[in-house]
């Protein structure tokens, strides 16, 4: 009886701390997401004739709880055209922005953020993807076949200047038969200053666009 009374009890006091936890995961509060997606057929407002796109991404640049975008435009012929890291067939990347009306906004263009389609890789286009987190976006490269090579480069949104800055441009090289072995190199503001989108240029050494 004692032994059916003790069961009992422990039964008792396991529901009501599962009732604890329950009441404890209903209060839970989770920060608001942007209540609105970049579709597609959105984004076709922007595209150029004699382009297509290549990819995009969206977040909430600005935290007004709307998405905003980036998007990747390139030739319609490119993989047949001609091309070096002296004279790309550039591909131009579009910040859209949503406004108040909730329709999105051209903010800032660069033709010469993203790598061409044959620059530094004989596989075709480098770029893998482009990553938005928080008011930051990153153009992530990648390419080789034994001895690959990596370029991340990151631009950060500013609430104050309304404006994309350049924060980090990162590379690294290694070889598939030497994995431990990879060569880093990590450039940030302390290196190159300020450098906003629009200046910046992925072939460049010193990372600004050339003037004339």
């Amino acid at each position: 009886m004692k032994k059916i009374l003790f069961i009992c009890i422990l039964l008792m006091a396991v529901n009501a701390t599962a009732q604890v936890k329950t009441k404890k995961k209903r209060t839970r509060r989770y920060q608001p997401k942007p209540a609105l997606k970049v579709d597609a057929k959105e984004l076709e407002a922007f595209g150029m004739e004699g382009y297509e796109t290549v990819t995009y991404a969206y977040g909430d640049f600005n935290g007004d709880n709307l998405y905003d975008a980036v998007l990747l435009l390139k030739k319609t012929n490119e993989e047949t055209l001609s091309e070096t890291e002296t004279t790309p067939v550039e591909r131009p990347l579009l910040i859209l922005i949503r406004g108040n009306d909730g329709k999105l906004q051209l903010k800032a263009r660069n033709d010469r953020a993203v790598y061409c389609y044959k620059c530094g890789s004989e596989f075709g286009s480098p770029i893998t993807d482009i990553l938005i987190e928080g008011n930051r976006f990153t153009i992530q490269h990648e390419s080789g076949k034994a001895d690959r090579w990596t370029r991340l480069i990151s631009f950060e949104y500013d609430m104050l200047y309304q404006n994309f800055s350049l924060i980090k441009d990162a590379t690294s090289t290694y070889s598939l038969s030497e994995i431990d072995k990879v060569e880093n190199n990590v450039k940030t503001k302390k290196d190159f200053g300020a450098i906003s989108f629009e200046e910046f240029d992925v072939y460049s050494k010193d990372l600004k666009v050339k003037k004339d």
